[in-house]
């Protein structure tokens, strides 16, 4: 009575699964089918006739999907073919299309990485383009900045910020490069190097006019004392820094109608430039120390001047080529 009961259940889900294909719902059909197949599985009833329409209809359904994956992926629909294609996945029973399979939505997977990447990066592109038109230049780098550290975005797109972050850079840079040469002229040499070293705080991707300016300030070295630091220099370069740290911590955005909206910390190119500027001093020493011998010392100085830049920073990378240097020197 019981078997019977639940045969007439199961004809049920199976006869509603027949309706719906007759109407087109494959999907919804198919659930159906599971259903019944599942009522008779418990009870033991044997159905081959419904075995095989499921299989026909995951066989039209893996074309359907197929087909579908096919034409959103021609469509740029990415996310919507990787769907396609899960679900591809979930109804395939043959080990070897399984395999190419998830080889496909691998390499789609990373197709929509780099796309997401690319969009995610044209925002900051835009957003620092807008920074730019209305006044907020140093913003506008931050935003360009952050555009550049998508590494997944296209050759073009990386050119074209790159381009406009290095314009930018080598104007914020050339108003203290000219106020370091007009101190080199009144025989200000530590008031010049301090002016140098916030040139090179902006010159990120400016790889060649940081060197022009590495070795400009190279020659403002006293002969024999190159790398001495007096305590004003020191005193000045801390007094700074702490003073644009506690401005940087201390922001507080709070809109008003005669400011325009920045979407940065105002204080913090400020900051930066007194964090290197302190993180260059450091990194004089630690070189100073390193050449007269002072090896362990010198490795000391190199790590507490690591901690002032950015590790994605050129002169990070060569504190860590100078840190493995000294190393094994050491043993």
């Amino acid at each position: 009575m019981w078997e019977k009961l639940m045969s007439v259940k199961g004809s049920k889900f199976e006869e509603k699964g027949d309706n719906l294909v007759k109407n087109g719902n494959t999907k919804q059909a198919r659930l159906e089918y599971l259903k019944a197949q599942e009522i008779y599985r418990l009870h033991q009833i044997e159905k081959p006739d419904l075995e095989e329409k499921i299989a026909i209809l995951d066989k039209n359904l893996r074309t359907e999907h197929e087909k579908s994956a096919d034409q959103l992926e021609l469509d740029g629909e990415l996310s919507a073919a990787l769907n396609e294609l899960e679900f591809l996945l979930y109804l395939e029973k043959d080990e070897n299309r399984k395999n190419s399979i998830i080889d496909r939505i691998d390499a789609l997977q990373e197709k929509l990485d780099n796309k997401q990447s690319d969009e995610a990066a044209q925002r900051f592109f835009e957003s620092g383009n807008r920074l730019l038109g209305e006044g907020c230049t140093a913003e506008a780098i931050v935003e360009f900045k952050e555009a550049l550290r998508f590494e997944r975005i296209s050759l073009e797109l990386r050119s074209e910020i790159t381009g406009k972050v290095k314009a930018l850079e080598a104007e914020f840079a050339d108003i203290y490069l000219t106020q370091a040469r007009k101190y080199v002229a009144h025989g200000k040499q530590a008031l010049a190097l301090a002016e140098f070293e916030k040139a090179l705080s902006f010159l990120e991707f400016n790889e060649e006019t940081r060197k022009k300016v590495i070795k400009e300030m190279e020659k403002q070295q006293p002969a024999g004392e190159g790398e001495d630091i007096s305590d004003e220099e020191w005193n000045e370069a801390y007094g700074s820094f702490r003073e644009s740290l506690n401005s940087f911590l201390g922001f507080d955005y709070r809109p008003a109608a005669n400011v325009v909206p920045c979407l940065m910390n105002p204080n913090w190119e400020n900051y930066l430039r007194a964090r290197n500027r302190l993180g260059g001093l450091y990194l004089r020493k630690a070189e100073k120390n390193r050449d007269s011998g002072k090896l362990h010392l010198a490795l000391k100085l190199f790590h507490e001047a690591a901690s002032y830049f950015d590790p994605a920073d050129e002169c990070s990378r060569e504190i860590k080529r100078s840190i493995k240097e000294l190393k094994n020197k050491i043993g």
